[in-house]
């Protein structure tokens, strides 16, 4: 298979390398949360996006998951307030999954979710090789994406721990188990739409088989939790404008190419060419390289895609 070889391990480092590594984590952990300041108090309340994830798992009593005036009633009781920008988006087993923490008082739910998020940084943090150790700490404390899916309640933050599930497996020879773990990253299915290139590029059909395996699982439980309608459905909610209020803000292909008149052939030309490059890397690089590039072609050619307000 192609002849790309990953870069050497750095040096090991040493002692003057790791107190830089800490002091520099440290600057950039004040300097993130000084930018989350002023996003403190909804932070604090949960008037974020898990209100939305609360509510629609509120919704699965009733079995009408996507009713979006339903959600924002659901999302007043809660937490007496409601943003015309929430509906549930994300595929029924989500709601499922959340289900047991919808039976909670909403902010002793919201505590034990948001706890969620952090674990599931500290454990991609301590799991996640190369690099590891101190500079797995820097990145993460200059990431501003994760301090984001912090303060706003986002699911986001999960593909972390399942993506770094999915490579230790696969480097451990259990493929089949990594595609299967691969499976729960369709909670953002939007970005791995790629996925198809990396299989067929690479001939990864244990990994297709523990994937499809553990889709089909999801798909049985998104169809008993919300009957046999909810893919048009989701569909039609996903299409709600009022979810994408300003699509200058979209750090995609979508976004650059809705400020430029007549940019639709443009953006066909480049979302193809994104795909080819995709391909090759595939084809070319290990499945961890094959995996960033599916990550980030697909998050290229999604629709949605907001920068935090």
């Amino acid at each position: 298979m192609g002849g790309f070889t990953p870069p050497a391990s750095p040096r090991k480092s040493t002692v003057k390398d790791s107190w830089i590594i800490g002091i520099l984590s440290v600057v950039f952990l004040i300097f993130m949360l000084m930018m989350f300041v002023s996003h403190l108090e909804p932070t604090l309340k949960g008037h974020n996006d898990f209100a939305a994830f609360y509510s629609g798992a509120k919704l699965l009593d009733t079995g009408n998951l996507y009713d979006g005036e339903a959600l924002l009633r659901q999302e007043e009781l809660a937490i007496s307030t409601s943003s015309d920008q929430h509906g549930y988006i994300r595929l029924p087993f989500h709601a499922a999954f959340i289900w047991p923490l919808s039976r909670l008082p909403y902010m002793a739910a919201y505590t034990v979710w948001e706890i969620s998020l952090v674990l599931s940084t500290l454990a991609f943090v301590t799991f996640w090789r190369p690099p590891g150790g101190g500079m797995n700490v820097l990145l993460v404390s200059m990431s501003f994406p994760i301090f984001a899916g912090i303060a706003n309640g986002q699911d986001t933050l999960f593909l972390l721990l399942f993506l770094t599930g999915v490579v230790m497996q696969y480097r451990r020879g259990r493929k089949f188990l990594a595609g299967a773990i691969f499976s729960l990253c369709t909670i953002k299915f939007h970005l791995f739409l790629l996925t198809p290139l990396l299989i067929a590029a690479r001939g990864e059909w244990r990994f297709a088989r523990g994937f499809l395996t553990g889709g089909g699982i999801l798909a049985v439980v998104s169809f008993a939790a919300a009957g046999w309608s909810w893919p048009l459905e989701l569909f039609t909610s996903a299409l709600n404008p009022q979810f994408s209020p300003s699509t200058l803000k979209m750090a995609n292909l979508h976004g650059v190419m809705s400020n430029i008149p007549a940019g639709g052939a443009l953006g066909v030309a480049i979302a193809i060419a994104v795909a080819v490059a995709v391909w090759v890397i595939c084809r070319r690089s290990s499945f961890e390289y094959g995996l960033a590039a599916v990550l980030i072609g697909g998050f290229t050619l999604s629709i949605h895609a907001c920068l935090p307000a």
